[in-house]
């Protein structure tokens, strides 16, 4: 029993020093993010020809290094989305004054369905029924009657302090009132002049009837006339699929998105004039990664598995490409054991932070990821499966993930986000992480899986912001500040990066959400103080919102 402990200990203090990338990685992961974040690829946003010289790389790059094509067509899966939702010219809102229809300052909104419809007019308040908190906008009426309904914006004020009215956004509203039988949803600005957007969201389910907002409404009017006709403009986008065939019986998938904002047109946090947002960390990092990683374990990587490795397109649009990949039937023939995905992994901090979230997805997970873990890094696990990249459509097929990712930064979807920003030393080591954690699989049997809790969120509702980037790997008391906008509250009451918020007002501020949960106890004007420590010292703001 001794000697074989001491074998393992010998083996396994081995492979925590192994060095599996070669001296040539970091040149190659320095290339790839050089083309693929360039201006010549105008950010990367999908179905763009920006994506298309993005995906012709990738493709020749899995062919250059001897992977199997592995999509639908070659090496490439395409899929359609709907990238724009627009009305047509005629469409209208009209109240009824004396008889005569007077065009409202008025347009369809996220979530609205066609339709044309001339109906009595029926204001039915905040449009809640939520008697846990003492409200109910529908006692009186339980039937809307085929009516155009009103419905203010913005929350009740009741006497109950616990109250929370989160859940009841604006699309929640307008399906409870289709459910009790509105023909059409007219929204109206609330106390604090809420308004809904003209942008209307393609990701948003539309619901069977018209959703309008309008800027203004006369109480006179009794009866309104609405035609609603919204044209869709759809796009292809492309993912990029390569196998490594070693004729196992299972197979790990390996993956990482490499579409981006192009000109900012979605998602963007910039405010100035359109820029290309060359998205090097988001995700050019992640897709180098997954090249070099394909790479090694085509040559040297352990026979025992097969590996899929996959460049997804349509992240930034909402997991397009990767849902479609799940949605296509293609994995049943593969035997997936588990899914790495790689997003962000290219600004590794000097404390060597790396965030690996679905931990809780597998038993095994736990065990590994620490035991495997290289003195120079401090992993920061969550447990959840679901999140906002790639990994979660393969969660949701019950397969165990890991996303690796080494937190956010104040370049995060503006144009700064460029090459030379990148930690491309770190970028071998969280790389040669993986392979210690591809190379401690089991290969006999497909990984257990779990399921997990969705993330903890909280439930409050932000009417202000204080514009700073939170430190997602940052494990001591209160928020840790990555990053500071310009132009925000925080910058202009002298926060700066690294420091770390323990209070605002009289709310304390013990961690993220905490943080989040103190935010939302603020209007739009309000004067308050941030508390920070700035290193060993504890520091009071002034902060206007």
């Amino acid at each position: 029993m001794r000697i074989f402990s001491f074998v393992f200990a010998l083996l396994f203090s081995g492979l925590l020093s192994a060095q599996y990338f070669s001296g040539e990685t970091e040149e190659n992961l320095r290339a790839h993010v050089a083309f693929l974040a360039s201006d010549e690829l105008e950010g990367r946003l999908t179905g763009t020809q920006g994506e298309q010289l993005a995906l012709e790389y990738i493709q020749q790059a899995f062919e250059g290094i001897g992977l199997e094509p592995a999509g639908t067509n070659n090496f490439i899966q395409a899929f359609d989305f709907t990238w724009k939702i627009k009305p047509e010219e005629d469409v209208y809102l009209r109240w009824e004054l004396d008889g005569n229809p007077i065009d409202a300052k008025a347009w369809p909104v996220s979530g609205s369905g066609d339709g044309e419809i001339s109906a009595e007019l029926l204001f039915m308040g905040f449009g809640i029924n939520a008697p846990d908190a003492g409200y109910n906008d529908y006692e009186m009426i339980q039937d809307l009657g085929n009516r155009i309904v009103l419905i203010q914006l913005g929350e009740p004020e009741v006497s109950n302090p616990h109250a929370d009215f989160s859940a009841w956004t604006a699309l929640e509203r307008a399906r409870y009132a289709q459910r009790a039988g509105a023909a059409a949803v007219v929204f109206l600005p609330g106390p604090d002049n809420e308004r809904l957007d003209k942008e209307i969201n393609p990701r948003v389910s539309a619901l069977p009837i018209p959703v309008w907002y309008a800027e203004e409404y006369p109480k006179e009017a009794k009866i309104a006339h609405l035609r609603t006709a919204l044209h869709a403009e759809t796009r292809t986008g492309h993912n990029v699929a390569g196998f490594i065939n070693n004729g196992a019986a299972y197979t790990l998938i390996l993956g990482a998105h490499y579409d981006h904002l192009g000109y900012g047109e979605v998602g963007s946090l910039h405010r100035g004039e359109p820029a290309i947002h060359n998205g090097a960390d988001d995700n050019a990092s992640g897709t180098a990664l997954l090249i070099e990683l394909a790479r090694y374990l085509r040559k040297e990587g352990p026979k025992e598995l097969n590996y899929l490795c996959i460049a997804f397109s349509g992240e930034e649009l909402g997991l397009l490409g990767a849902k479609a990949f799940t949605a296509a039937d293609l994995l049943p023939k593969y035997q997936s054991t588990a899914m790495f995905n790689m997003d962000m992994v290219g600004r590794l901090e000097e404390d060597g932070a790396l965030i690996v979230n679905g931990a809780g997805t597998s038993p095994r997970w736990e065990t590994l990821l620490d035991s495997l873990r290289p003195k120079h890094l401090k992993i920061k696990t969550t447990a959840s499966g679901v999140g906002p990249s790639d990994h979660t459509a393969f969660y949701l097929e019950d397969m165990p993930v890991l996303h690796f990712f080494t937190g956010t930064h104040s370049d995060y979807h503006r144009p700064e986000d460029d090459a030379d920003k990148l930690n491309y030393p770190g970028m071998v080591q969280v790389g040669d992480y993986m392979l210690r954690l591809v190379k401690s699989l089991p290969t006999k049997a497909p990984l257990a899986f779990s399921k997990t809790k969705a993330p903890e969120q909280t439930r409050s509702r932000f009417k202000v912001t204080l514009g700073v980037v939170p430190d997602y790997a940052w494990e001591g008391k209160g928020m840790k500040i990555s990053g500071v906008s310009e132009g925000k509250p925080a910058a202009a009451a002298g926060l700066q990066k690294d420091d770390v918020i323990i209070g605002i007002g009289e709310h304390a501020v013990a961690d993220i959400y905490g943080y989040m949960a103190a935010l939302g106890k603020f209007n739009p004007g309000d004067e308050t103080t941030v508390k920070v420590m700035r290193g060993e010292e504890e520091m009071e703001f002034p902060l206007s919102f």
